[in-house]
């Protein structure tokens, strides 16, 4: 199974890839002008450290991907929306020219860092409760070039919002004397 690449372009409905190997390095997710799921289950012993999820001109629905620890989001040519379930990551880094508004799934909840530093486009990123990040790790999320836009909610550990270049906006509930938001 040498699969590297697999791309779900303008479907109707929701479609799953099943028994994929560890040879894969990216998803596009492209077209879908209503909201479609995209699935991505790997073989049972398969795994990668790093994999791209490619979005472009997408209306909303959710990619799910288990397995995968750093996992870059490109957003190019046409703005997206999109749920990310993002089960095993640790890292999530966004770039491209595209806006892109995503809401992390229950489910990603292990991600201590969130690098948009080489996003050009807006990103409006919703960002839940991390409850499989120690709670003395800090949560650490960098800002791009774009309008960027952070909402923060039941996030219970420390966390650094570090602001791009853009004019951007943080919007938390919980905010705590621990928490800083810096730019």
């Amino acid at each position: 199974n040498a699969v590297e690449v697999i791309v779900n372009d303008g479907s109707l409905g929701g479609l799953t890839f099943t028994n994929v190997g560890d040879t894969l390095q990216a998803v596009g997710v492209q077209n879908l002008l209503t909201a479609q799921d995209t699935t991505v289950t790997f073989s049972s012993t398969a795994a990668v450290a790093e994999l791209d999820l490619v979005f472009e001109n997408v209306a909303g629905g959710t990619v799910t991907v288990a397995n995968a620890e750093t996992v870059n989001v490109f957003s190019e040519i046409e703005d997206s929306t999109t749920g990310l379930a993002l089960a095993d990551a640790t890292t999530l880094t966004f770039a491209g020219d595209a806006n892109l508004t995503a809401t992390l799934g229950a489910v990603t909840n292990g991600v201590s860092l969130f690098d948009a530093s080489a996003m050009d486009g807006d990103l409006t990123l919703t960002i839940g409760a991390q409850s499989q990040v120690l709670s003395t790790t800090d949560i650490s999320v960098l800002g791009g070039n774009g309008d960027d836009t952070f909402t923060v909610s039941a996030v219970t550990q420390d966390y650094t919002i570090t602001l791009g270049a853009g004019n951007d906006t943080v919007v938390d509930t919980a905010i705590t004397v621990n928490d800083s938001i810096e730019g």
